[in-house]
């Protein structure tokens, strides 16, 4: 079999590697979901944050000698003329220009609160993160506001700073009709600068479909990537593949002509839709049949990968590729690749359905914090008590938590020396099975995904979180709610007054 240590065939349980080659067959049929990007668990089986536990929430994060990555949402909302474009499937809401300014200015204060309770004044911020909603929707002197927050805040000197939103905005924004939004990046003390424009397609014909015709067009993408690039700016551009009755040509010809233009970061996204979702497309049968079966969809992802792969672009996440030149130089991306790695980094959200991912070796425990969604509600909880928790979850040790590490190559040794056990003899069935469907490779040293394994990483991560989250499901949330804040009093025990800590007030 696959595994060339320390498993072998004669050692593995028969029927739990037969379960598992079934659970895979099964999970591989259907559609991926976004396990990946929200990390285990998905916000519907984390606990609703009670008033009384958000301040206690504030106080415990521990700081530690790890790497410190920030994503900032400015507000959730966004104004394409058809809702959520068809397809969106993350948090938006209405633009207002009203309401966005009152939200913008709550994550400032947000950032100024949490950032002094948690002293992380004293801590060097690897890549910052501004996403929405749409936030280049923020005005140029909300965007300014957050970046001064962060600047007073934090040190950001040697980050990576990137802000996303429509082609558009960048060059014609919507209040002050000129480009100060890339002005004020271009002004940010940080070692690098980047913008990602949410393409998804060139079609124009599908561009007004989703209703994004004012978003910009190929001209615009043209002359948006000039003027970033003149500011020393790099530009990430994200395109939807796998839509409903999308031929491949298409697919090809919106990244042939991504590479010609100049951008320096192309990210993939195979279109998740299925019924049930919840987006509009979602309750359309005919866009429901529309969609390619799945083995079509990953030999479609094939065909735009290995253009993009000789193109001179290099993968480096399971949907980011960026040219070769980029990648071995300074500015090669953090973010993404920081973003799937709690092993060695920290993750803190400010703004409405910001999440906040903090791992702690020395104690093998974590916690994952997920914001209101919601704006305005954010905006009210943020002046009524310098929080705006809204779920939580607490991880009593580390293998929930470093199962993002499973969507990239990583070193066996490494986690054993995190976790204390090997990460393969953890699961031997599962991983044989996952070995076997041609998703995983397994030597002494390492864990790697395959190319399929990229594909389809959502396989990978939901069955190796299957077992906990059915444990979730079934259990009392309220005697979880009970051992989830046992244990925070416990880790609080764990590092007394120890210089480790990183609560308390300050």
């Amino acid at each position: 079999m696959g595994i060339s240590a320390p498993a072998s065939a004669s050692s593995l349980n028969p029927a739990k590697f037969q379960h598992f080659q079934t659970r895979i067959q099964d999970r591989m049929q259907h559609r991926p979901r976004y396990r990946l990007l929200q990390g285990h668990p998905m916000p519907k089986l984390m606990l609703h944050a009670e008033d009384s536990e958000r301040e206690m929430l504030l106080d415990f994060l521990p700081i530690q000698d790890r790497k410190l990555i920030i994503g900032v949402i400015p507000h959730t909302f966004c104004n394409p003329q058809v809702k959520d474009c068809g397809w969106c499937t993350f948090p938006h809401e209405s633009y207002s220009a009203e309401k966005a300014h009152i939200v913008s200015s709550r994550v400032v204060e947000e950032i100024e609160t949490r950032s002094r309770r948690l002293g992380l004044g004293r801590k060097e911020v690897d890549s910052i993160y501004f996403g929405g909603g749409t936030a280049n929707l923020t005005s140029p002197d909300d965007f300014l506001a957050l970046a001064i927050a962060l600047d007073e805040s934090l040190k950001i000197n040697s980050a990576e700073v990137t802000i996303e939103g429509t082609p558009q905005n960048f060059i014609d924004h919507i209040i002050t009709r000129d480009a100060a939004i890339l002005d004020v990046l271009e002004t940010l003390p940080a070692a690098s600068k980047r913008i990602s424009i949410g393409v998804q397609t060139l079609k124009p014909e599908s561009i007004e479909e989703m209703g994004r015709k004012r978003f910009g067009n190929l001209e615009t993408i043209d002359k948006l990537i000039g003027k970033a690039h003149k500011r020393d700016i790099s530009v990430n551009g994200d395109f939807l593949i796998n839509m409903p009755n999308q031929p491949v040509a298409a697919m090809l010809s919106d990244i042939e002509t991504a590479i010609r233009i100049g951008f320096d970061q192309i990210c993939l996204y195979s279109l998740v839709l299925f019924e049930g979702l919840g987006s509009t497309w979602s309750r359309m049968p005919e866009k429901l049949a529309g969609m390619p079966q799945v083995e079509t969809a990953y030999a479609n992802w094939l065909r735009v990968r290995q253009m993009l792969l000789e193109a001179g672009f290099v993968q480096t996440t399971q949907t980011n590729f960026e040219r070769q030149e980029v990648n071995q130089g300074p500015n090669k991306f953090r973010y993404e690749l920081s973003s799937f790695d709690p092993s060695g980094v920290d993750g803190i959200g400010f703004g409405p359905a910001g999440i906040t991912m903090i791992t702690d070796p020395k104690s093998q425990r974590g916690i994952k914090i997920l914001n209101t969604h919601k704006s305005m509600r954010y905006a009210e909880q943020i002046e009524k008590s310098d929080t705006a928790f809204g779920f939580w979850h607490y991880y009593a040790n580390l293998d929930d938590l470093l199962m993002g590490l499973w969507a990239r190559n990583f070193s066996r040794g490494f986690v054993r020396r995190i976790e204390g056990y090997d990460p393969v003899e953890r699961h031997p069935e599962l991983i044989e099975a996952l070995v076997e469907a041609g998703l995983l490779t397994i030597s002494p040293k390492r864990v790697e995904v395959t190319t399929r394994g990229s594909f389809f990483t959502d396989t990978i991560i939901g069955l190796l979180t299957e077992e906990r989250a059915q444990q979730i499901r079934e259990g009392n949330q309220e005697n979880q709610r009970i051992i989830a804040r046992n244990h925070l009093n416990d880790y609080t025990d764990f590092y007394g007054d120890s210089d480790d800590w990183g609560g308390g007030g300050m």
